[in-house]
């Protein structure tokens, strides 16, 4: 397992209103690292992980693009339009200044798609997860401001864009997993998923959102496997092709929170035997730490009835906090 820097963010991300987080400058090196030897890419540099398709970790998150016939598909936009900005020039360096027609929004996190105002103006297509495409599209017409409004795709199991030779694969989870409005993407020739949240490489992902189903998100990992991907990239976390390894280590490591956090509630035990039970059990060493494992137990736990059931937490806010 690949050790990574242990920073989660599951605040919404705004559309609105300025920057979310302060951001170090990109220094892109335009190196092109064979999908075979894509374990780790440095902070803050971009690789080539197959056939027209690349990835590039600008201020603290990873985004992803593939290269389709005349234009440019983008996985996910940066935590502000700085680092929006810095994908663009990226994008245009790698692929000739090849216009960006597609962008894919993975979830509502702030750290991985503040930088979506930034796009508006290439008129790209927008693929969101169906429950949020019409808040999204009255999010963007409101910052449009009269100007070009993109086309809002909302995607309920899979929509597929091909261009050019190129195959791209935008998939949603039938429920909940991450959160309530997980996005994933595949690009066929080269062999790449962009996982988001659902796998953070190297550490335990963070269960926090109030939209999180684990047993779901599990589900979605199993599929994730059935593309039999070549290397794994999440929001956060470094590139890896031990892809059969990261998906197992994810898969246990939910459905043993969830385990442990029913077996506490059926038994009628208080929330503070959560902590005790996850430091008793099945301890998980360096792969997650213990503040972490103690705030994901409790997460589940609270929303978790005595039948089993999860209460779904707070719904996610309408993008930019505009209402349709």
């Amino acid at each position: 397992m690949l050790r990574v820097n242990s920073f989660s963010f599951v605040r919404p991300f705004r559309w609105l209103g300025g920057a979310v987080l302060a951001l170090l400058p990109l220094a892109a090196s335009g190196a092109e690292i064979p999908a075979s030897k894509a374990s780790v890419i440095p902070p803050f540099e971009v690789a080539k992980l197959g056939p027209g398709t690349w990835v590039g970790r600008f201020g603290i998150s990873n985004c992803g693009w593939v290269e389709l016939g005349s234009g440019v598909l983008v996985v996910d936009t940066g935590a502000s339009n700085q680092d929006a900005a810095n994908l663009q020039s990226e994008i245009k360096r790698s692929t000739s200044g090849k216009p960006v027609k597609w962008v894919v929004v993975s979830h509502l996190h702030g750290h991985a798609n503040s930088g979506l105002p930034a796009f508006l103006a290439t008129g790209a297509t927008v693929y969101v997860h169906a429950s949020i495409a019409a808040d999204t599209e009255a999010a963007l017409t409101h910052m449009a401001s009269g100007g070009k409004v993109p086309k809002v795709v909302g995607v309920k199991q899979s929509v597929v864009v091909s261009e050019g030779g190129q195959t791209v694969e935008v998939l949603a989870p039938k429920g909940a997993a991450s959160t309530g409005v997980d996005l994933w993407i595949f690009s066929s020739e080269a062999k790449a998923a962009f996982v988001a949240d659902l796998v953070v490489t190297g550490r335990c992902p963070s269960m926090t959102d109030g939209q999180s189903d684990p047993l779901g998100w599990v589900a979605e990992l199993h599929r994730i496997a059935e593309k039999k991907p070549s290397v794994i990239v999440g929001s956060t976390g470094d590139t890896s092709t031990a892809v059969a390894a990261e998906l197992a280590a994810t898969s246990a490591y939910l459905e043993r929170v969830y385990r442990i956090a029913k077996e506490t509630k059926e038994k009628g035990l208080p929330e503070a035997r959560v902590s005790s039970q996850l430091s008793a059990i099945e301890k998980v060493g360096e792969y997650c730490s213990t503040k972490a494992d103690i705030l994901n137990g409790l997460a589940i736990y609270r929303r978790l009835g005595k039948d089993g059931k999860l209460r779904k937490g707070p719904e996610p806010p309408a993008p930019g906090g505009v209402k349709p």
